[in-house]
C-alpha cells in the first residue's frame, strides 16, 4: 500500500520526532482517518518526550539552585563567623580600655596617697624639730 509520514513538533516549533508509515496491514492506501490516528499517536508521544525533557530540566535547575543556596549558606556562615570575631575583638578592646582606665585611676590614687604621705611626713618632721 501507500506510505506517508510527518514531523512532530514541540514548543518553539522545534522538530522532536519523525514518523513514517508504509504498507498498511489491511491493504490499500492510508486514508485521512489513518493520518489523524498517526498524528494523535505522534502528539501523545511528543507530550511524553517533552514531559521527560522538562523533568530533566527541572532536576538540573533544582540541583543548580540547591548548589547556589549551599554556596550562599557557606558565605553567610563565613560572614557570621567574621562578625562574631569582630564583636569578640570589640568586646575585648572595651574590656582592655576599661582595664586601662582602672589602671590610670589606681595610679592616680597611688600618686595622691604618696603626696599625702609626703605632707604627713613634713608635718611629723616639723613637729619633731
Amino acid at each position: 500500500g501507500g506510505g506517508g509520514g510527518g514531523l512532530q513538533r514541540g514548543y518553539n516549533n522545534r522538530v522532536i520526532g519523525a514518523v513514517m508509515i508504509q504498507n498498511k496491514t489491511a491493504g490499500g492506501a492510508f486514508d485521512s482517518v489513518d493520518e489523524i490516528l498517526l498524528n494523535l499517536f505522534g502528539d501523545f508521544f511528543a507530550v511524553g518526550l517533552l514531559h521527560a525533557e522538562l523533568q530533566d530540566r527541572a532536576l538540573l535547575m533544582t540541583t543548580s539552585v540547591h548548589a547556589q543556596f549551599q554556596g550562599m549558606n557557606a558565605k553567610i556562615e563565613e560572614l557570621m563567623a567574621g562578625k562574631y570575631a569582630l564583636e569578640t575583638a570589640e568586646g575585648m578592646l572595651k574590656v582592655d580600655e576599661q582595664g586601662e582606665t582602672d589602671k590610670k585611676k589606681a595610679l592616680r590614687n597611688l600618686m595622691e596617697m604618696e603626696k599625702e604621705m609626703d605632707r604627713q611626713a613634713e608635718v611629723v618632721d616639723a613637729l619633731l624639730h
